[in-house]
């Protein structure tokens, strides 16, 4: 059985969008102050009252925006260690859609993320590690 080929435009669709859609948040949490409102976009911090491991992205993306790397690290340190590596993989994606080559990401890398992004939530919600990983929370 023979792959099927879409072409580039095709294939360069998905990736696009996603960075659309990251530089159009960006830009949002960068003129809106998600800080400033007492509203929770979290369904588990709202329902349950944990911190799952995006909690704090939105304020970390904001305070990154400012140029406040402190308080963006405080807000959600995961998200800001590991921006440059999404940045990356996205690049990667852009290019393979488009010239067929270039790294693809092994499948052991996305499930170590994943249970870095698990001990990570389960981490920030032990009572002693919430002051310096979920610092916002407190009180």
């Amino acid at each position: 059985m023979t792959e099927r080929r879409l072409p580039s435009a095709a294939r360069l669709g998905p990736p696009v969008i996603v960075g659309v859609v990251a530089v159009l948040g960006t830009a949002v949490a960068t003129v809106v102050d998600p800080g400033g409102t007492r509203l929770s976009l979290c369904p588990l911090l709202a329902l349950a009252g944990v911190a799952c491991p995006l909690c704090g992205g939105l304020r970390a993306v904001h305070a990154l925006s400012q140029g406040d790397l402190p308080a963006a690290l405080s807000f959600n340190a995961l998200l800001v260690v590991t921006l440059p590596l999404l940045v990356l993989g996205w690049a990667a994606w852009v290019r393979r859609a488009t010239s067929r080559s270039g790294p693809v990401v092994p499948t052991w890398v996305v499930w170590a993320g994943f249970a870095v992004a698990v001990v990570f939530g389960v981490l920030r919600n032990l009572p002693p590690l919430v002051p310096w990983l979920t610092p916002w929370l407190v009180g």
